[in-house]
């Protein structure tokens, strides 16, 4: 039994427990599509709200928690632990946990985003509007300066790192290993030009 302990009331201050539970959840909803008829692994999640006495009992001071419950678990031994902070909390990092200690392969199914395919069709209905509308008057379409200042703001924006970002996906804040001092900006020289 795969069991994740969260705190998910907006009163507790846990800013990673709603999306941890969301992953978890995207994770059990995949297992349970792909193996409706397997019951070899079960998925629990207890809420530090609903029953605070099961966080006393597992002597549980953080949330998120991740933790597996074999069969063999007997008297005063722990349940297996899914290190956060060393695996992260995606999905396909607890699908990896769950088939270390279960042997049960889990593809993750992730539900389609939406949010690309229309705000792409508004734009195209936006631009198509706007040249419906001037459809007198398309001078603008030849005029130097704009088309300048369109490439000059596209060119700013690659070069201000957010395609770099966009690729590598680095942290908010980086910790220098040797001066333990945070960083906002990367300090890779891997520059796109």
């Amino acid at each position: 039994m795969i069991v994740m302990f969260t705190a998910l009331s907006p009163g507790v201050n846990c800013p990673i427990c709603k999306p941890a539970y969301d992953e978890f959840m995207i994770m059990a909803n995949s297992y349970r599509y792909a193996h409706s008829e397997l019951k070899q692994v079960y998925f629990g999640v207890v809420d530090y709200e609903e029953a605070p006495q099961i966080f006393q009992a597992m002597n549980l001071n953080t949330a998120p928690i991740m933790y597996h419950f074999g069969p063999k678990l007997q008297g005063k031994k722990k349940p297996d632990q899914m290190d956060f902070q060393r695996h992260g909390f995606d999905a396909d990092a607890m699908a990896r946990f769950v088939a270390e200690y279960t042997d049960v392969q889990i593809r993750i199914l992730r539900p389609p985003n939406y949010a690309a395919p229309v705000v792409i069709v508004l734009l195209l209905a936006l631009v198509l509007g706007l040249l419906y509308m001037k459809r007198n008057n398309l001078e603008f379409l030849y005029n130097r300066t704009s088309w300048g200042l369109v490439c000059l703001c596209i060119t700013f924006v690659f070069l201000s790192g957010q395609m770099w970002n966009h690729i590598r996906g680095p942290p908010f804040i980086m910790n220098n290993p040797q001066t333990r001092e945070a960083s906002f900006i990367h300090g890779s020289t891997q520059y796109q030009v």
